[in-house]
């Protein structure tokens, strides 16, 4: 059984906490309110937004350890039928049950009404790329929120929100369902003395 200090995550999610933390920071400036309540000081509002970014790059590197998976094609590329790029968050492989995995990672689930329709859109529409892609395979696809460890977290207003989202047939992951998926074993303790070691860090 692997804990938790001897994953990928983890290894990843820290080296990369250490790497922003130690990059040159944007500060906060005149004209915020942060500003004026405590003067210039890193933006943390900058650093989260980095540190979102790390989520994919955890996940991607604990499935490249993995014997069973392998990662399909990441990054922005073209997408049949498309004239604009497509970002994809997330995608690998289970050649086992041939099943590809599809993932759009959103640190914050709580999208307002004009972005919700436009991520279920997306993943719609390189769910459907991805059917042509891989006509032999099984296509799990959906929305992946890594900040949270499992959904009996939320309070009632994020649980409507997840449920807006499956009516829209796009269903929502959490951390736990990733690991379990995985085959990692990470408990929700663990999960959150490492989001709190990470946060220690970029505020260090």
């Amino acid at each position: 059984m692997q804990d938790m200090q001897n994953t990928k995550i983890y290894e990843v999610g820290i080296n990369e906490a250490k790497r922003i933390s130690n990059a040159d920071a944007k500060m906060t400036q005149p004209g915020s309110l942060k500003h004026f309540l405590w003067g210039s000081e890193k933006s943390e509002q900058s650093m989260v937004i980095r540190f979102g970014r790390v989520f994919e790059k955890m996940i991607q590197e604990q499935v490249k350890s993995s014997p069973r998976f392998f990662l399909g094609t990441n990054g922005v590329q073209k997408i049949n039928g498309q004239k604009k790029k497509k970002d994809v968050d997330l995608l690998f492989i289970d050649d086992v049950t041939k099943t590809v995995y599809y993932r759009e990672l959103k640190a914050n689930i709580d999208l307002d009404t004009e972005k919700l329709p436009a991520t279920t859109d997306k993943i719609k529409l390189i769910e459907g790329h991805l059917r042509e892609t891989y006509p032999s395979y099984s296509i799990n696809s959906g929305i992946l929120c890594m900040s949270v460890y499992s959904e009996a977290m939320l309070d009632m207003r994020l649980v409507k929100k997840v449920e807006t989202y499956s009516k829209a047939g796009v269903p929502v992951d959490f951390a736990s369902d990733i690991f379990d998926t995985l085959g990692v074993n990470i408990s929700v303790d663990e999960y959150e003395a490492f989001g709190r070691e990470a946060g220690d860090i970029l505020r260090s």
